[in-house]
């Protein structure tokens, strides 16, 4: 069971993770997207600038909050492992501090790449670095640092798909080396991927 987390608490990570959103906002207005599949939506930052917006969770008492608060979207209760990825259909699908939970990262992103959507945007917790002596063991539901990014570029390097995987900082952190990994996935040759560079500490393909 993934722990039931208030709104406030929502907003307060997204408050550690400033330089992401604002640079996926960015993304969204630089590549006309017009509608978002967020998987893990929480307070569901982009719902305001899409005109399709549907938001997944896990959290029943925050969805209903969302759809109360918005007045629009679509709202799903469900795990991904549940949700038949032919079925999600939009320009861009996001995942933010979702891969944390997952034992494994290999099984969602290829549930990830397998979505009929132009873009995919999935972010790594910020224990997720690129280095491979930080494993350690780490109690449920947070099974990040079983594998790091440099695990993840590996696998990604095996996927035929067109890739970008970034580093940003995060905005409030006392350790120099906690950053946010934020893997992008395309479709489109000619996105848009400027905001990202602009921001980013190190770069991979």
């Amino acid at each position: 069971m993934w722990p039931t987390i208030q709104r406030d608490e929502y907003l307060r990570m997204a408050d550690r993770h400033l330089p992401f959103w604002g640079a996926l906002v960015k993304f969204v207005s630089a590549n006309k997207i017009a509608s978002v599949i967020e998987l893990g939506c929480g307070v569901a930052h982009l719902s305001h600038l899409v005109d399709q917006y549907t938001g997944i969770d896990t959290n029943g008492e925050v969805l209903r909050a969302n759809e109360s608060f918005y007045g629009h979207g679509t709202w799903i209760s469900s795990d991904w492992r549940n949700l038949d990825p032919k079925s999600l259909r939009a320009d861009l699908f996001v995942a933010s501090s979702v891969i944390e939970h997952c034992e494994a990262f290999e099984p969602l992103l290829k549930w990830v790449i397998s979505l009929p959507v132009l873009y995919s945007v999935v972010t790594f917790h910020k224990g997720l670095q690129d280095s491979e002596n930080i494993r350690r063991d780490k109690v449920p539901p947070f099974f990040d640092n079983f594998y790091c990014r440099a695990d993840v570029e590996r696998w990604m390097r095996n996927v035929d798909c067109e890739w970008r995987l970034y580093d940003l900082p995060l905005s409030r952190t006392h350790l120099r080396r906690r950053r946010d990994s934020v893997l992008v996935i395309y479709r489109n040759r000619k996105a848009d991927l400027s905001m990202w560079l602009r921001r980013a500490v190190n770069v991979a393909s």
